[in-house]
Order: structure tokens, then sequence, then C-alpha cells
């Protein structure tokens, strides 16, 4: 038995304490009333304590109680809340994109139909298309006036010497942002780079289309700063969003608004068909925890193959495969249906398509939350095998028990073999 410890502390990691492990007093009470009933109706058997034997029991035991304890935990309403969690989806993600910023989904409809009419934009204001290597404007000092809602700014600028054109409309643009007036100036090239042009651009956006900001020349110049650069010129007036949300009229002056104070919504393009926006349950963390609870279970079923391979005259192996099989085809229909097939090697293969499919659609939860359904009979025998590792080993039977004398007890024969109910956590 010694080597058997030895060897699994060597081989095998420590497993995760999870809160379906830790076992108030009355569930350690059960568990130890479970083990007295059983041994009182249990033959006494003689078994062949070889090292093979004390690994293969041992390795079912822990991987059933690990089995027994992460199918809990995901069907455990009151405490795991994954098939609660909701995310969105958008039908066209080029029109729009959508993004919880709560976790309360309660309040929220399960579907938004949203039509883009018109996106938002800024005023924008498109200076002269100026050659980009010629001198530029004369040297001087310059006066102009911006006009900013209702705010006004006076400005003083001197050209000191005649530069090309590309040069001053930057100068002249880095002066306008340094300004800080809430609209942005920038300098574009065309394709080829001969010509370059000055635009600039609102900050602020309107609750109906109008003029943001406005500049001229001061002091009657003929040619002044403005005029030469031509930047007094409205290429494109601001405007706001329009579109219909569940058929009733909207208008925002953002692209980027927030619905019910907890979805906020991007709106890229316009559009003529209705987008719809959904909440669904987060397919792809309940699959995380799907996939976790089978990688387990396949794991039991894979040490028992394993053992027949090695020993095929070992009859508890194929036991205890039968028996696990025995309940998968019991519910083999809706399993199917969310996308969980049985093979006939006895492990359970997960259809990524369907499962994700039944993940979103709620067959998955009802797989997992129904009583007396799969997972509670798949627990129930979970927590058997935890008990009583010893079923699925072949032993020799040496008495049978004497049920016709009162508070007759066998020996403590699951927990003699077995080693300690917790042995991974203690």
């Amino acid at each position: 038995m010694i080597q058997a410890y030895n060897y699994m502390i060597a081989s095998y990691l420590p497993k995760p304490l999870t809160k379906q492990n830790v076992l108030r007093r009355g569930e350690l009470k059960a568990v130890y009333d479970n083990i007295v009933n059983l041994s009182k109706s249990s033959p006494f058997y003689k078994i062949n304590l070889s090292k093979e034997n004390q690994l293969y029991t041992l390795g079912i035991k822990d991987t059933a109680n690990e089995l027994k304890s992460i199918a809990k935990e995901l069907a455990d309403s009151e405490h795991n809340l994954i098939f609660k969690q909701r995310i969105l989806t958008v039908s066209d993600a080029e029109v729009l994109t959508a993004n919880l910023l709560k976790d309360e989904t309660e309040h929220l409809p399960e579907a938004i139909s949203l039509t883009v009419g018109t996106l938002a934009a800024s005023q924008q204001n498109r200076g002269k298309e100026l050659f980009s290597t010629s001198l530029g404007i004369e040297r001087g000092n310059y006066k102009f006036e911006v006009t900013v809602k209702d705010q006004i700014y006076d400005f003083k600028y001197t050209v000191e010497e005649r530069i090309k054109n590309l040069q001053a409309q930057r100068k002249l643009a880095d002066f306008i942002n340094e300004a800080d007036m809430g609209i942005t100036a920038s300098v574009e090239r065309n394709d080829d780079e001969k010509y370059s042009h000055i635009i600039i651009e609102s900050d602020l956006r309107v609750d109906q289309d109008e003029r943001i900001f406005s500049i001229k020349d001061l002091d009657g110049i003929n040619v002044g700063l403005v005029d030469y650069f031509g930047i007094d010129h409205m290429d494109r007036g601001a405007t706001n969003t329009r579109f219909e949300l569940n058929g009733v009229q909207k208008q925002t002056s953002s692209n980027v608004f927030t619905l019910e104070d907890t979805i906020q919504v991007s709106l890229n393009k316009t559009s003529e068909k209705p987008v719809v926006i959904k909440l669904v349950p987060d397919s792809d963390k309940i699959l995380e925890e799907v996939n976790s609870v089978f990688d387990t279970y396949n794991g039991m079923i894979n040490l028992a193959r394993a053992r027949k391979e090695t020993t095929p005259e070992h009859n508890g192996a194929t036991k205890l495969i039968t028996d696990f099989k025995g309940i998968a085809h019991l519910y083999q229909e809706e399993m199917e249906a969310c996308g969980l097939n049985i093979t006939e090697d006895g492990t359970i293969k997960v259809d990524e398509v369907l499962a994700f499919q039944a993940a979103t659609d709620g067959g998955m939860e009802s797989l997992f939350k129904r009583e007396n359904g799969f997972i509670t009979r798949l627990i129930e025998k979970a927590e058997a095998v935890v008990i009583n590792p010893m079923e699925y080993l072949d032993k020799i039977v040496v008495t049978y028990p004497n049920n016709t004398k009162t508070n007759y007890a066998n020996p403590y024969v699951t927990s003699m073999y077995s080693g300690m109910l917790f042995n991974s956590y203690c």
C-alpha cells in the first residue's frame, strides 16, 4: 500500500479544491452512514492487493470523485450561474457592434431590432487645395476670428517668412489645435501628394443639423489668412444619427450610445434591413465546463479500458464501463440532441457544433438541471464508485453477511482497501 501511495504522489498533480469537496458535518455523516450500511449488506471479500490492483482502485475512486464534484458544481443552480450569464450577438456586425456594460440583464428584452438611417457626423471645413511645394502666404501680421457655438476667439498670427504651402498649412493647423477650442485641424494631401489642404472638424456634436463653428478674417484685409487657405468653407454640416429602434424613430448626436443603461451600441454604417441584437447564453463558457465534465468521465472510462487491455480476465473493469454506458443509453436521445454521443468503447464524444447550439438554445442547461435526469444519475453513480471502488475489482467471496442477527455489521470493507474518502485533500 505504501508503494501505491508513493506512486500516486509522484504521478498525479494535486486536484483543485472545489466547494463541492468541502463537505459540512451532516454531509460527512451521510457518507459515513452509507459506508456502514454498505458494509452491513456486503460479503466479506479476499482481495489480491497487488500494486496494479491498488493503483487501479485508487485511480477510479479519485477520478470518480473529481467527476462527481465538477458535475455537481455545474448542476448547482444556487451557486453556479454559468447558465444564467448572457452575451450579445449581432446579426450584422458590419453595421453595428454591441457590448454589455453590466452583468445584470434580467430587465432587458431577449431581442432588439435596430435600423440605421443616417450616421452622426461633425461639422467639417475643407480648405483650398494648394500646390504643396509653392511658396505660401506673404509675410505679415494677420488677424482672424473663430466662433465655436456661442464662444468667440480672436487671434493674431504672424508669418515671419514665406515658406512652402505644405509647411505653412501644418504650422497653422498646429496653431489652431494648441488653442483647444473644441475644433481639430489637420493637413491632408491628395493621392499624388502634389496638392494639400487643411481639414478642420468640430469635436462637439449637436441636437440637430447646424453649423457649430465659423472662421473669418478681421481688419478688412483683402487676402487674409482665412481667405488664402480657404478654411471658412463648410464642406459638411453636423448631422445626427437617425435610427429606428423596435419600430420607433430615434436620433442622437453620437454614433455610440447606451440602451437601458446596459448595452453600448456603436454604429458603423447605415442599413436597409433591421439588425437584430440578441441576448444569448455564454456558450463558450458553458462548453468549457461541459467539456471538463466529460473529459473527466472519459478519463475514468479509459482507466477501466486500460485495465481490460492489460488484464483481459478482469471483469470488474468491464462492469464499470457497462454500468456507466447503461446510464448514458437511458438518456441517449436527449444527449445526442446536445451533441453528446456515446461511443462503442463507452466514452462520450462532444460534437462542438451541436453542443454549442444546445448551450445557446438552453438544451444543455436542461440536460444538467433536470431532476432525475442524466447528470443526476451520473453524480449518484460516481458517488457510489467513490464510496465503494472495490465493486469494480475482481475478488473472492469469503463470507456472506448474516442479516438474521441484530446489530450485525461486516468489517469496514470499502474504506479498508480504498483508503480515506478524500485522500487527495487530507
